[in-house]
């Protein structure tokens, strides 16, 4: 028995089971099989025989115990496909190789996607030429205009707000409300600011999308009723955006209603503390505090907790940079002389005084920062940030008793504004020395100013953001002549 084995029954025909053998036998056997696969398929090439490449054959057999009827399937190891399956795979292998022929190299792969700039098609938004163009814009020129003073005092400090505004970027491309709220800041900030004409409105296409975004994403709030930190982040970063495309399109309305909804939303995040990312912080304050200088009201975002944990805007980062800023000469201020001997003579209201030397401090210690080292720089720049903040801050909540105090508090918003941002003096003169003469409008020209070298320096001042050959500095001169 124990050289006896139970073989398949192989013979083509003969009823299927098991039959005893012997070791003999088996061998003999063995060696059919292997003359077998060595005559059909020589050892060089696989070639498969067409007999075999045919349909499939099918044999009816009666069973050993009971006569029923077995199907025996031979299946060959390739399939011959109808012809006009076959037909259609060549006509696409010529058309490809075709396509392959007239590409220059591994470079030009993109030719044959879809989108040659999104080529796996996995962003949430369609990335056009002109939406290329505005994510390489918000990079390279609307992130690092909000550090702009940083940008031209340390290079570090630029290399670092660059490095931010890609994974700024890169988050924001993560999710559709973002990513069309990022593109209509960029768009609105490329046409009203730089002056580029796109051509159609897209700015107002973002902006729509944007909105109808934003009303499903707090549907979607209401509904599961989520409350969460990232959430309200993520509503907070997309309402900033839109904030500022209304800010710089000049609807000041639409931009003040923005403003109110990321008020409310920063109440259910704890505050500006309740925001992780210092740089957030600083880009939403930077936006409502320039929006409201354009619109000449009082801001309404506090700034309690904008800065880290026991840091002061008063205060410099280290002792060098504070020894700088005292021991700095208050005869080379960049103060107008009559606007400093009316301090001096205290013709000018202890309140707006006080800011006055704040921003020449702040102006002075910008033009100095040239001549010290890198670090120094570094540190010179953070602090006039957020002393520009903090100055225009309380600017815009100072209240006046008189109209020729408001006019002097406008021409120092003016003033900082134009020299804290990079918005383009045609930009600035359009809105603000349009409001300047709309205050100097509203009193007599003879009465307005404090004395005659402060008024001829607040009308030079709105006259050279007004721009050439335009009605607004034909006014400002003509009274500036009355005043003599």
């Amino acid at each position: 028995m124990a050289d006896d084995y139970h073989f398949v029954n192989y013979q083509y025909g003969s009823r299927g089971g098991f039959e005893p053998v012997n070791a003999s036998e088996v061998r003999h056997r063995l060696r059919f099989v292997q003359a077998g696969r060595r005559h059909e398929y020589p050892p060089t090439i696989f070639q498969p025989s067409r007999r075999r490449c045919k349909a499939s054959a099918v044999d009816t057999t009666e069973g050993e115990s009971g006569g029923d009827e077995r199907r025996h399937v031979r299946k060959s190891s390739r399939h011959p496909l109808p012809r006009a399956v076959k037909g259609q795979i060549n006509n696409s292998e010529s058309a490809t190789s075709a396509s392959r022929k007239q590409l220059l190299g591994p470079q030009d792969i993109l030719q044959v996607c879809d989108s040659p700039r999104e080529p796996f098609s996995a962003l949430p938004v369609v990335i056009d030429a002109y939406a290329f163009d505005l994510l390489c814009y918000y990079r390279q020129v609307y992130a690092p205009s909000i550090w702009c003073i940083e940008g031209r005092i340390s290079a570090e400090r630029s290399f670092e707000h660059t490095m931010n505004a890609s994974a700024a970027l890169k988050d924001a491309l993560q999710d559709e409300l973002l990513a069309n709220a990022l593109l209509a800041a960029a768009s609105a900030r490329f046409e009203h600011v730089d002056g580029y004409q796109a051509g159609v409105h897209r700015t107002t296409y973002f902006l729509q999308r944007c909105l109808r975004g934003m009303r499903s994403h707090l549907d979607d709030v209401f509904q599961w009723r989520e409350s969460t930190s990232t959430i309200h982040l993520r509503t907070l970063t997309a309402v900033m955006y839109m904030m500022t495309a209304e800010g710089f399109s000049s609807n000041f309305d639409a931009a003040a209603f923005h403003i109110n909804a990321a008020r409310s939303v920063l109440e259910l995040c704890g505050g500006l503390a309740g925001i992780p990312d210092q740089s957030m912080r600083e880009m939403l304050l930077k936006c409502v505090v320039s929006i409201h200088s354009f619109a000449f009201q009082p801001c309404t975002i506090a700034l309690d907790g904008w800065l880290p944990h026991g840091q002061d805007a008063d205060e410099p980062v280290s002792d060098t940079t504070r020894s700088i800023i005292s021991l700095r000469d208050p005869e080379n201020a960049v103060v107008p002389i009559g606007l400093r001997q009316l301090i001096d003579l205290g013709l000018v209201p202890v309140p707006l005084a006080s800011l006055i030397r704040e921003v020449a401090d702040c102006l002075d210690v910008y033009h100095d920062s040239y001549a010290h080292t890198a670090d120094v720089r570094s540190e010179l720049a953070r602090w006039i940030f957020r002393r520009d903040i903090e100055i225009r801050h309380r600017l815009l909540a100072l209240e006046m008793p008189g109209q020729a105090a408001n006019i002097l508090r406008l021409a120092l918003i003016v003033w900082m504004t134009s020299m804290m941002t990079t918005l383009g003096l045609s930009r600035i003169g359009t809105v603000l020395s349009h409001r300047l003469k709309d205050s100097i409008e509203s009193i007599e020209p003879i009465k307005w100013a404090l004395s005659d070298e402060l008024g001829a320096w607040v009308l030079s001042l709105g006259a050279m953001l007004a721009g050439d050959d335009s009605s607004t500095e034909a006014w400002l001169f003509s009274i500036c002549h009355i005043i003599g």
